[in-house]
C-alpha cells in the first residue's frame, strides 16, 4: 500500500511524535519511527529512519557521547545510521530497506517526521530463511544419527554443530515470532534444540577414554622421561582423527596429537610449562570433542627444581648409555647436572636380574637397577625394577624407574 507523506502545520507537537504510536499504522503491522529537527524537514526525516533502523536491525554499544544522532537516506527510501541519546549509541548492522516517510508536521521552528516499515514485507527474507535454516537442521540431524549408528561420533558432532549453526540466527523465541511464523515451526524448533541436546548426551555416555600411563615427571632441564597416552573408544570400537591435548593445571596447551585407526592418541610435549612452584599437580589429557562438559582425564605430573648443581664421579665401569639415563633420571627428579661446576658425587650403579615373568607377545626380562651416590660421610640409594624383550631393554626401564626420598639432594649437599 502507498503511503503519502503530508505535511501540516500543528500548533503543538502531533500525538506520535510524542507517544511514537500512529493510530493509522498499527505496531502489529508497522515499525514505527519517529524523530524531530530544529533545522530542516529533511533532517526530521533521517532522524525517523534511524529510529526505525534502531528498532529493527541494531547493535547497542556503551558510549559517553552526548545525545546525537546521524543518519543518510535514499529516494529509494533505504537508510543506513546510528542513533545516540542517553549516553546510548545504537549503530545500524546492515541496510534496511523499506523504510517510508508516512507523515511530518511542524511546531514553529521544530520539524517532526513519522517513518513506518511494513513487517510482512520486512519478515518475508526472515521467514524464508528461517524454513531454509529448519529443512537443512533436518537433514544434518538424520547424517548424525547415522553417524552415531555406524560408530562415528566425530563425524555426529560435526553434523550437529552445523544443524546448530543454521538454527543460530533463530534461536530466540521472540525473534521467531517477530517473522510471524505458525506456531508449529517453532515448536519444530525448540524441539530440534533439544533432541540436538539428548543426541550430544547419548554420545558422551558412549565415550570411554582410558590412559595408558598415570604421571609425567618434568625436570629443570626439561627431560621427559615417558610419553603421555590416552585412548578414545565409542561404544567399544577405535575412534581415529580426534585431536587430544596435554593441558597444564592453567589451561597452558602444551602437546597435541590425533588419535591413530586403533583410538590411540601418543602425547609428547612440544613447549613447557614454566613452573613457579615444585611439588605434584593435576594435568589433563583432553579430547577436543563438542560436548559438555568437555571430556578430559587427569594426569599426576611432578615438576620439579633445584638450583644446587651436581656432577657425578662413577665407581666402577658404566655402559655409557647407563650413566646418561641416570643423569637424565636425576634431572627429571630436579636435579640440575653440572659437570664442570657441579658438587661431586660419588656414583655406584649395580643390575640384578629378577627372573622373567610373561608378557603378551614372549617372556619378558625383569631387571632391578641400584643406585647409591655418596659425599664424605652422607649415603643416597634409590631402587627401580623394570621389565623388557631384552636384559638392556629391562635395565633402561628400571633406570627411568629410580626413586629418591624427598631430601635425598639436601642431605647430600649439607655443608660438612
Amino acid at each position: 500500500m502507498a503511503l503519502l507523506a503530508a505535511a501540516t502545520v500543528w500548533a503543538a507537537p502531533p500525538e506520535w511524535a510524542i507517544s511514537g504510536k500512529s493510530g493509522s499504522h498499527p505496531t502489529g503491522l508497522y515499525v514505527v519511527g519517529a524523530g524531530s529537527s530544529e533545522e530542516s524537514v529533511d533532517l526530521a526525516r533521517q532522524a525517523a529512519m534511524a529510529d526505525v533502523v534502531r528498532q529493527v536491525k541494531s547493535r547497542v554499544k556503551s558510549t559517553s557521547e552526548d545525545e546525537r544522532w546521524e543518519a543518510s537516506s535514499s529516494s529509494a527510501g533505504k537508510s543506513r545510521g546510528e542513533s545516540s541519546w542517553s549516553g546510548a549509541k545504537v549503530q545500524a548492522s546492515e541496510e534496511i530497506t523499506g523504510i517510508q516517510i508516512a507523515e511530518t508536521a511542524q511546531d514553529g521552528k521544530i520539524w517532526y517526521a513519522l517513518a513506518v516499515l511494513d513487517r510482512s514485507a520486512f519478515a518475508a527474507p526472515g521467514r524464508t530463511a528461517m524454513r531454509e535454516a529448519e529443512a537443512d537442521g533436518q537433514s544434518r540431524w538424520e547424517q548424525a544419527i547415522q553417524a552415531v549408528d555406524k560408530k562415528r561420533p566425530v563425524e555426529a558432532l560435526q553434523a550437529l554443530r552445523l544443524v546448530d549453526g543454521s538454527r543460530s540466527r533463530f534461536v530466540s523465541g521472540r525473534e521467531r515470532a517477530s517473522l510471524g511464523e505458525p506456531d508449529a515451526l517453532s515448536e519444530s524448533f525448540s524441539l530440534g534444540a533439544s533432541r540436538t541436546d539428548s543426541l550430544r548426551r547419548e554420545i558422551v555416555r558412549g565415550l570411554e577414554l582410558s590412559r595408558s600411563i598415570d604421571s609425567l615427571e618434568a625436570g629443570s632441564d626439561r627431560n621427559w622421561p615417558s610419553t603421555a597416552g590416552l585412548t578414545v573408544r565409542f561404544r567399544g570400537a577405535p575412534t581415529a582423527g580426534v585431536e587430544v591435548e596435554l593441558a597444564s593445571p592453567t589451561g597452558q596447551v602444551l602437546g597435541a596429537a590425533k588419535t591413530d585407526s586403533n583410538g590411540f592418541a601418543a602425547l609428547r610435549p612440544t613447549t613447557y610449562p614454566a613452573a613457579t612452584s615444585t611439588g605434584w599437580s593435576r594435568w589433563s589429557l583432553r579430547p577436543k570433542l563438542d560436548v559438555r562438559p568437555p571430556a578430559e582425564l587427569g594426569l599426576w605430573v611432578r615438576l620439579s627444581g633445584s638450583s644446587a648443581k651436581v656432577r657425578l664421579d662413577w665407581n666402577g665401569s658404566v655402559p655409557v648409555e647407563q650413566a646418561s639415563l641416570v643423569k637424565i633420571r636425576l634431572a627429571a627428579s630436579g636435579w640440575t647436572i653440572d659437570s664442570a661446576h657441579g658438587t661431586r658425587l660419588a656414583a655406584r650403579l649395580s643390575t640384578t636380574s629378577k627372573g622373567e615373568i610373561q608378557g603378551f607377545s614372549g617372556p619378558l626380562k625383569r631387571m632391578e637397577a641400584r643406585l647409591t651416590l655418596s659425599r664424605d660421610a652422607a649415603r643416597c640409594e634409590a631402587t627401580g625394577v623394570g621389565t623388557g624383550p631384552t636384559e638392556e631393554k629391562a635395565v633402561a626401564a628400571a633406570i627411568e624407574r629410580l626413586s629418591f626420598p624427598s631430601d635425598c639432594l639436601k642431605e647430600l649437599l649439607v655443608q660438612h
